[in-house]
């Protein structure tokens, strides 16, 4: 999908996003103040911190708990107090820097990890289109929606088919002596450096996001 934000559009085009997730949002004493207890240790949960409130008696000793998980950017993990440029995912409210944010989206679109989680462990939670949109610069979107694209393009060949389908068995033996396999997900053909070829771990994950097993081509569940 294709939605505005902060930064001005790239050339050809608004962010593309393939998730949803948080926009600025509650992370404030007062804000957290009023969530119901389960919720409280349901963040407490997803940022591991359990073990920080096993004592609390009272709400309150909750609260000042969970502030003291959210007050620290998971990425860099500096303190966001008195930084204005930060943004809070929706799921587990944890807050983010914009160079921060704007690493992990691209760093996740370039190696194909798509939809675009929050990387908070235990939240996994989607990051929406606007998200994506203050994190980047206009540079920055344009990258991204390039490599969005990419893998786009890549999974609508997994759904129509592989392309490995085309080549003849002559030609699977020569590429697979050679160490090349095709990805069983897209059809690309992904190789194996040579020294690594006979040895070392077999488990491969292609650019479409394919998880499959080098050696006999089974896909991961």
């Amino acid at each position: 999908q294709q939605v505005g934000g902060g930064a001005p559009p790239a050339q050809g085009g608004q962010p593309d996003t393939q998730g949803s997730g948080g926009d600025g949002g509650v992370g404030g004493g007062q804000a957290l103040a009023r969530l119901p207890v389960a919720e409280l240790w349901g963040l407490l949960r997803l940022h591991g911190a359990e073990a920080s409130a096993r004592d609390a008696r009272e709400k309150w000793e909750l609260v000042a708990a969970v502030e003291e998980c959210l007050r620290r950017c998971p990425i860099c993990l500096d303190d966001i107090e008195g930084d204005s440029a930060i943004r809070r995912c929706d799921n587990c409210r944890a807050a983010f820097h914009r160079p921060c944010a704007a690493g992990h989206a691209l760093a996740a679109a370039e190696a194909a990890r798509l939809p675009l989680l929050c990387p908070v462990p235990a939240c996994r939670g989607r990051w929406q289109s606007p998200f994506v949109a203050w994190a980047l610069d206009e540079a920055q979107l344009e990258k991204y929606n390039v490599a969005v694209r990419g893998v786009r393009e890549m999974r609508r060949g997994s759904a129509a088919g592989s392309s490995s389908g085309n080549v003849s068995p002559r030609t699977k033996e020569l590429l697979r002596n050679l160490g090349v396999r095709a990805c069983p997900g897209c059809g690309a053909h992904i190789e194996k450096q040579a020294a690594a070829l006979h040895h070392g771990c077999d488990k491969m994950t292609c650019r479409c996001g394919c998880r499959f097993c080098f050696h006999c081509g089974t896909m991961a569940g």
